[in-house]
């Protein structure tokens, strides 16, 4: 158990920096979509962020 959870914190270190490069620009990506759309994504509440992501997801 203990070499599991040592290849697993390896494993996750070793791929944190792209997690957090990946996350970054996703966050960055959504509220850019959100602004050109008349939206400001930091004051929406979750609800409004779920259906916004749902309208983009969802459209032709």
């Amino acid at each position: 158990m203990k070499q599991q959870v040592e290849v697993f914190r390896f494993l996750l270190l070793q791929q944190w920096g792209t997690w957090e490069s990946l996350s970054r620009y996703g966050a960055d990506k959504v509220r850019l979509i959100a602004q050109e759309r008349g939206y400001d994504w930091d004051k929406m509440t979750e609800e409004e962020r779920e259906s916004f992501i749902d309208d983009v997801v969802h459209e032709d």
